[in-house]
C-alpha cells in the first residue's frame, strides 16, 4: 500500500508541470498579444496573431511594420517563448514517454469495456482462490471483472487481456 501513493504523487507532479507549462504558454501569448498592442499600437488580434506566429516560430512576417522598440521586444519575446516552449515539450514528452498517456487510454478503454457488459461475474481479489476461479470463467467464456487492490497484481492480469480494476470489492462502488 505504501507503493501507491508514491505513484500517484509522480503522475500528479508530471500532469502538473504539464498543466503549469501550458499555462504559461497561454500566458505568454496574450501577454505578448498585449505587448504588440501597446507597444506598436496594433489592435490586439494583430497582436495575438504577431505573438502566436513568433511562439510557433512559423515567422511570416510581421503584420505591420516594428519599430526600434518592437523589434528589442520581438528578440525577447522569442528568446522567452523558446525556453516556454522548450519547457512544455519536455513536459509533453514526459507525460508520453513514461507512459501515462498510453495508461490513460488503455484505461479509459477498459472502463468502457466494463461498462458494456452485463451478465457478468465479479472476481473479488486475486488470490489462490481468486486465480482458480479466473481460470475457470477464462475456460467456460464467461464474462467476468477482476477487482484487486493491490495495482501490482492488477498488472499481469491486465497483460493478459483480462478486464481488472483497482479497487475495494467490499465497497459498491
Amino acid at each position: 500500500a505504501r507503493r501507491r501513493p508514491e505513484r500517484i504523487n509522480r503522475h500528479f507532479v508530471r500532469y502538473r508541470r504539464f498543466a503549469i507549462a501550458f499555462c504559461l504558454l497561454v500566458a505568454l501569448i496574450i501577454l505578448g498579444a498585449a505587448g504588440y498592442a501597446w507597444l506598436e499600437h496594433w489592435s490586439f488580434a494583430d497582436g495575438l496573431y504577431m505573438a502566436v506566429i513568433t511562439v510557433g516560430t512559423v515567422g511570416y512576417g510581421e503584420v505591420n511594420p516594428l519599430s526600434t522598440t518592437g523589434r528589442a521586444y520581438t528578440i525577447l519575446f522569442i528568446l522567452l517563448s523558446t525556453g516556454v516552449m522548450v519547457y512544455a515539450t519536455s513536459s509533453l514528452t514526459a507525460v508520453i514517454v513514461e507512459g501515462d498517456l498510453f495508461e490513460q487510454f488503455k484505461k479509459r478503454k477498459m472502463n468502457q469495456r466494463i461498462r458494456k457488459l452485463s451478465g457478468h461475474y465479479i472476481v473479488c481479489g486475486e488470490s489462490s482462490l481468486g486465480r482458480h476461479i479466473i481460470e475457470e470463467l477464462r475456460c467456460t467464456g464467461q464474462p467476468f471483472v477482476v477487482i484487486e487492490r493491490d495495482p501490482d497484481k492488477i498488472a499481469p492480469l491486465i497483460e493478459q487481456g483480462l478486464l481488472a480494476i483497482t479497487g475495494d470489492a467490499t465497497l459498491d462502488a
